[in-house]
């Protein structure tokens, strides 16, 4: 089964009718809000969740396909990209930005891996947002605000408070 496109997703949601109201949820003015996805964030991999922040293994796939490619154009080499990955757990040997099959590491809490990858897993998940953001902005009715899903106000990550400045509004949760 694969994904529903985000402009049906967005069509479907808005343009349901209430039965009672008679007014779809795009034209009911008591609706303030809506969330159509709560908790769910890349950023959620990126502080040590690991695979389980990916629905499945295809998405995993994905994801480390666009890693790579975001990579292969960010160095061409693997030789430059080791001048910024310095830690020898950065990457498995058999990894090249060539051969473009570097896979993404739950990295941000590991204290082995360098600041190069911190920095480079952090900057593919803001590309990733900014383009999903960009794209949601263009199949929602208008009027509709879009704000970046996210649940790790705790960790303090910039990179997600940077991402999310650039959206229409912020949502925050807090859990102890």
């Amino acid at each position: 089964c694969g994904a529903i496109p985000k402009e049906v997703a967005a069509s479907e949601f808005f343009g349901y009718k209430n039965p009672y109201t008679n007014v779809t949820l795009g034209d009911d003015e008591s609706i303030v809000m809506a969330e159509l996805a709560a908790e769910v964030s890349l950023f959620n991999f990126h502080n040590g969740h690991g695979r389980e922040a990916f629905a499945n293994k295809m998405q995993m796939q994905k994801a480390n396909t666009k890693f790579s490619e975001f990579l292969y154009n960010k160095y061409r080499t693997t030789e430059a990209l080791e001048k910024v990955w310095t830690s020898v757990y950065d990457k498995y040997e058999t990894e090249t930005v060539e051969d473009k099959n570097i896979s993404l590491k739950d990295c941000f809490k590991n204290p082995l891996v360098s600041n190069g990858l911190k920095n480079d897993v952090a900057e593919f998940f803001v590309s990733v947002l900014d383009k999903y953001y960009k794209e949601m902005k263009t199949v929602m009715p208008e009027g509709v605000m879009v704000t970046l899903t996210s649940n790790v106000p705790n960790e303090n990550t910039l990179s997600d408070v940077y991402a999310n400045s650039k959206t229409d509004f912020v949502t925050r949760s807090f859990y102890n």
